[in-house]
């Protein structure tokens, strides 16, 4: 794991935690920048992509979800999942990447789950300090 400058030379001290029962709001953050990225610009794509996982993960009507205009799909999106419990995050993660994309997305993308577990793996090692 890469440690900073200051950090190898003892000029300031990371937080060795393992998160195993929570999450830090600077893993939380790079699971929702990761997860944003892949929320298309695409009108056709974006609705799919929120209806899905407005019915199928959060169990919601899926008239209660905002489709037609990019900013309010993205802010209910971020306004739900920064009410996700740290376990439900997880769960977030291995919808989209596991159950989503790949039906939105079939022939084009089969690479995009391991891309996002890599990037959120290559987070949760920063995060999580041994």
């Amino acid at each position: 794991m890469h440690q900073g400058f200051s950090d190898r030379f003892g000029i300031t001290q990371s937080d060795e935690v393992i998160q195993a029962d929570g999450m830090s709001d600077v893993l939380r953050v790079s699971i929702w920048n990761i997860i944003r990225s892949r929320v298309s610009n695409d009108f056709k794509n974006r609705k799919s992509f929120l209806e899905n996982l407005g019915s199928e993960f959060l169990k919601v009507p899926i008239d209660d979800i905002p489709v037609l205009y990019q900013w309010e799909s993205v802010h209910w999106f971020r306004e739900v999942y920064g009410e996700l419990a740290w376990f439900e995050v997880y769960n977030l993660i291995e919808f989209v990447t596991l159950d989503l994309l790949p039906s939105l997305y079939p022939p084009a993308i089969p690479y995009v789950p391991t891309d996002v577990l890599r990037h959120a793996w290559r987070d949760i090692q920063a995060t999580a300090r041994y």
